[in-house]
């Protein structure tokens, strides 16, 4: 895109614009006019610097449509098969979200009863950790999460990487754009009173001058929207997250940063946005008519058809559309020569500012801000409400690898082996040659026009001629199907993408139950890495969720979700909640199960398990031995870990008892027999008497501190 240039007319166009404003609203609408331009210019000089990213981007994206390989006579999409394997692999459900209490140091036991003293404040914690957990997962739920995830994934694979944008709804505050929207009640509104004020002021929605016809159609669509709210179909506020799926193409992170996987050290990202013309009335209700006809239109092309066959194509057709050069495709909008049918949009670019906190809004083309910088409503630990995807990382590179661009070649290899068989097969179907010197041209084409079986009476110029004689069969080539063996090629496509045949439902002569569950667990293994960076990301998500979450969803809301018992401290600064409650996500919950292995494993911790709980709960029932089930309880978290499980183990363990500290008399020194018991007994001869055990840090009152929830 090409940078705007002050010109002697565009300053003529600004002073006429500022015309009839007062002299201090006219000064602040040239010096915002000024920041536009730079932040226009800065945006096309950061396009200009990552345009090789792009173009490579719908390179990968042609292979892994399929669009690539519609030039050979034999196409098969191998890549699109991988990454369909894949993307079913590595997300097949949500994540668990997990939160539990964060770790603190327990006050020691008492010396007597051997039981810690009781902690109020833990079990508060241990409240608002259930709470989160069920609030998020709702959220995540509700916002429909796991088909944008698949499409995060998808393309990660197809394009080098993706990003999942997450923001609050609530209706209340004008919050950054989102585009998954919630229907709800004042979000119809605000389409009304688009379509009220362009009907008063003879426009239509995108600014232009209504005609009749036109005006009669706004009309009728005003009537219909008036009518749909009177019946009060949809909820007046909503509350929950949105998961925008943005394209690679379109968010641009800042230059200052080397890797893009730095982004969140970058000073600022920008995503693009086309809107239809005619939102941008509803959407951005500060612009002034004038503003919106100054707006830049822009067309989305009609996509490719990547299933296209090859029809009657003879042979010469086919080997002429036979390795292709590797053009890579246009841009997939255009301002100029719309198509037919292509609805006019605009491009809105959103930029967050990490410099000074503020998100800032611009339409191409229109020479003041569509909407005044703010800063968000709500406040997180990453600032950006952006989260970056990707598999293939390689060190120093910008942008990372996709499975697109490490599968071509061995694409392109495997469609030029298979597309040269089926011509060598062509040219070796059985045929005949005839002696034309012995036939008329009108008998040499009732020849070549007859069918299968069919009988053909020839007159040969001269009577009575051997037709024994003028025939004889075709020479054929040979065919080596070693050199057509495709098995090397895709033997190199699985190592490369990590699956096998058995993983995309093929029959594979040959292979053994037993050699099927090693390529089995071999498939795990190459995948367990590549889970690993999606969970890592999600964990991000789920801490921002729950900082999001505490300060967007009131009280009775949460109540509604999690129960009237939910503990809900709306409104809690992000430094305590970071300090009271860890969020994360459990590990391994977002793929496929590894069925085989993860029976192997419970079959045998759990009868294990079984009798160890039976055990800690008999130790627990005297408290000379509670140090002895505390110890137990501890082995079995260890096992679990050791055996790669994440399960929250307190689940399988009995409570332990809380036992009521004995009260102590007037001068009675810890320890000591209670009045009316048996004295101490006497030291042996030669045995110093110990010295009294001071009480525990808990009871001194110099050792509270002051929280949240109040003193701990």
């Amino acid at each position: 895109m090409a940078s705007e240039i002050s010109t002697p007319v565009d300053v003529v166009a600004q002073e006429i614009a500022a015309v009839g404003l007062p002299e201090d609203e006219k000064q602040a609408r040239l010096q915002e006019e000024t920041l536009v331009r730079a932040f226009f210019k800065q945006f096309d000089d950061d396009q200009k610097f990552d345009r090789p990213i792009r173009d490579q981007i719908r390179k990968d994206r042609n292979y892994a449509s399929g669009e690539t390989q519609a030039n050979w006579a034999v196409s098969t999409n191998l890549v699109g098969s991988a990454i369909d394997v894949l993307v079913a692999t590595l997300y097949a459900r949500d994540p668990d979200m997990s939160a539990r209490p964060a770790a603190q140091v327990d006050p020691p036991p008492d010396p007597v009863t051997g039981v810690a003293p009781p902690q109020p404040e833990r079990q508060q914690n241990q409240d608002l950790a259930k709470s989160i957990e069920i609030v998020g997962s709702r959220l995540w739920k509700k916002g429909k999460l796991k088909p944008r995830m698949r499409r995060v994934l998808r393309s990660v694979l197809s394009s080098s990487h993706g990003w999942l944008k997450v923001l609050p709804v609530t209706n209340r505050e004008p919050d950054p754009l989102a585009q998954n929207e919630y229907n709800t009640l004042q979000a119809n509104l605000a389409s009304v009173a688009a379509q009220i004020e362009a009907i008063e002021s003879g426009q239509t929605l995108d600014g232009q001058t209504a005609s009749a016809d036109d005006l009669t159609v706004q009309k009728a669509n005003l009537e219909t929207a008036m009518a749909a709210l009177s019946g009060r179909l949809e909820v007046d506020v909503c509350y929950g997250l949105t998961f925008d799926v943005v394209k690679p193409e379109n968010m641009q992170v800042g230059t200052d940063v080397e890797l893009l996987e730095e982004y969140l050290d970058a000073d600022s990202l920008t995503e693009l946005m086309y809107f239809p013309h005619d939102q941008l009335r509803e959407k951005f209700p500060d612009l002034t008519e004038e503003d919106l006809k100054g707006a830049d239109k822009f067309y989305r092309k009609t996509p490719a058809n990547a299933n296209k066959g090859e029809g009657q194509a003879m042979e010469g057709e086919m080997i002429a559309r036979m390795y292709p050069k590797g053009d890579i495709s246009s841009e997939q909008y255009t301002s100029i020569n719309p198509e037919d049918g292509a609805r006019p949009l605009a491009l809105v670019l959103e930029k967050w500012n990490k410099l000074d906190n503020h998100v800032y809004t611009a339409i191409k083309g229109v020479r003041v801000w569509a909407r005044k910088p703010y800063q968000p409503s709500f406040a997180s630990s990453r600032w950006y409400p952006y989260f970056y995807f990707s598999l293939y990382e390689v060190d120093g590179s910008r942008c990372p690898q996709s499975l697109s661009s490490r599968l071509s070649k061995l694409q392109d290899e495997y469609a030029s082996v298979r597309s040269n068989l089926r011509l060598t097969r062509r040219r070796s179907i059985p045929g005949n040659i005839v002696d034309a010197s012995a036939l008329s041209d009108e008998e040499l084409q009732k020849l070549g026009e007859g069918v299968i079986a069919e009988i053909t009476p020839l007159r040969a110029t001269v009577p009575g001629t051997d037709f024994t004689k003028l025939f004889a069969a075709k020479p054929v080539p040979n065919i080596d199907l070693r050199l057509y063996d495709t098995t090397p090629i895709v033997m190199d496509i699985e190592r490369t993408a990590g699956i096998q045949e058995a993983n995309q439902a093929a029959t594979a002569s040959g292979v053994t139950a037993t050699q099927a569950q090693i390529q089995q667990s071999g498939f795990n293994s190459r995948t367990e890495t590549a889970r690993d960076v999606i969970e890592t990301v999600l964990t991000d998500l789920a801490q921002y969720t729950a900082e999001v979450a505490l300060q967007k969803i009131p009280q009775s809301v949460a109540a509604q979700i999690a129960g009237p018992a939910v503990f809900w401290p709306h409104g809690m600064p992000l430094e305590d909640l970071m300090q009271l409650v860890e969020v994360d996500i459990a590990a391994g919950t977002t793929g496929k199960p590894k069925n085989a292995n993860d029976r192997e494993a419970w079959g045998v911790i759990l009868p294990q398990l079984k009798e160890t709980v039976q055990l800690i709960f008999e130790l627990q029932q005297n408290p000379q031995t509670l140090p002895l089930a505390v110890a137990l309880s501890e082995q079995i978290r260890e096992t679990m870990r050791r055996f790669g499980d994440e399960t929250d183990v307190s689940r399988f363990l009995p409570a332990m008892p809380t036992v009521p500290m004995p009260p102590m008399m007037p001068g009675m020194t810890p320890g000591a027999a209670p009045p009316g018991g048996a004295p101490p007994e006497a030291a042996p001869p030669g045995v110093a008497t110990p010295a009294p055990t001071p009480g525990p840090p808990a009871l001194i009152p110099e050792a509270k501190a002051e929280g949240f929830f109040g003193p701990t």
